[in-house]
């Protein structure tokens, strides 16, 4: 046998051969969102992946100037957050990892809004709904108190608003249930027919609150560009 193989075996047989944990480098920890390009005005999910995820301890974030509330996941720590209306150039979206052991780790994630397009409407009103006159004050006072009825805080950040009811269901202080009733629509306030004002917010920053519909919290946000 030549030399040369007898050297590479006995080399093969001294070290064996790399173990495929040996060869793989563990990748930096990343933020990930959907969706990928977030109108302007518009609710994200966040998610922060990392190789070392049973090390994590905490994850704490903020986007837009409102801290993000990361819950840990199947896989990995999520968190909502939303981008504001207005917003034309990059938003950075912030997480810090806490390690066991001290050790931390920041990862920022640019998101490029997409411009919200949207119809305008110009309304003509009659003079006597801009400056109704005094003796309508104690009328809308009363509805004004109904505009303002129902508030529901989500916890994490989130909260959503139902306005110009005719009738709450609910008080201060109930937990809502998912599917239960929590108002009537009605007319309430300087509106010119029966409607509702659905609002959804995100600290201080307002979103089209229809980006909540259909948004499963636990989907996996992983796909073939994240694995590679």
């Amino acid at each position: 046998m030549p030399a040369v193989w007898r050297s590479i075996i006995t080399w093969v047989a001294c070290c064996g051969v790399p173990s495929a944990s040996a060869q793989s480098v563990a990748r930096p920890p990343r933020l990930v969102s959907r969706p990928r390009v977030p109108l302007e005005g518009s609710v994200v999910l966040l998610e922060l992946r990392s190789d070392a995820g049973d090390s994590v301890t905490t994850v704490r974030g903020e986007l837009a100037g409102e801290p993000l509330h990361f819950e840990r996941g199947a896989d990995g720590f999520r968190a909502l957050g939303a981008v504001p209306l207005g917003a034309v150039d990059s938003v950075a979206a912030r997480a810090t990892i806490e390690r066991v052991g001290g050790a931390t780790d920041t990862v920022v994630a640019w998101l490029t809004p997409g411009r919200r397009r949207a119809p305008r409407e110009r309304l003509q009103a009659a003079p006597a709904l801009v400056e109704p006159p005094d003796s309508l004050t104690g009328r809308i006072q009363q509805e004004r108190d109904l505009v303002a009825t129902v508030l529901i805080d989500h916890g994490a950040g989130l909260v959503t608003g139902y306005l110009h009811l005719s009738r709450a269901l609910v008080a201060v202080g109930d937990t809502v249930g998912r599917g239960q009733l929590i108002g009537e629509v009605g007319a309430s306030g300087r509106v010119t027919g029966p409607h509702l004002h659905w609002l959804a917010a995100y600290g201080h920053i307002t979103f089209d609150p229809l980006g909540l519909v259909g948004l499963d919290f636990d989907a996996s946000l992983s796909s073939e560009r994240d694995r590679r």
